[in-house]
């Protein structure tokens, strides 16, 4: 449909199940890793975090901060997070979203270079 409708090429990805962690980054050199924060998804349908849990007044998935995660799997979401701001020659600060899937790998869902920093935002959180 997006083919036809508006005549230009379109990506497609795979919906990944499972659980969403975001790992904010801070400085240069040696970076500093904040706390992991995961979406708590609950008994959201989507299992998203949706643009009008974003944008409008709909409630967003709640944030639980640390993330209630094994040691192990939090490394490994630090050390990729570091690796993927460096890999993305980015500075200063950024937040990389992953999806942990049914098997428990992390797998990077975005580098989000200019994160928020309001209350509620992953990046700031805790308020």
């Amino acid at each position: 449909m997006i083919l036809t409708q508006y005549a230009q090429a379109a990506l497609v990805e795979e919906h990944i199940e499972g659980g969403e962690i975001c790992v904010a980054l801070l400085g240069n050199g040696e970076l500093e890793v904040l706390p992991l924060v995961e979406q708590d998804f609950g008994d959201c349908e989507t299992g998203l975090v949706t643009w009008e849990a974003k944008h409008m007044a709909v409630a967003p998935p709640r944030k639980i901060c640390p993330a209630q995660i094994g040691s192990s799997l939090a490394t490994a979401l630090r050390d990729i997070s570091v690796a993927t701001l460096h890999a993305s020659q980015c500075r200063d600060y950024a937040r990389i979203d992953f999806r942990i899937n049914r098997s428990g790998q992390p797998l990077v869902l975005e580098i989000n270079t200019m994160p928020g920093f309001d209350t509620g935002n992953s990046y700031a959180w805790p308020p």
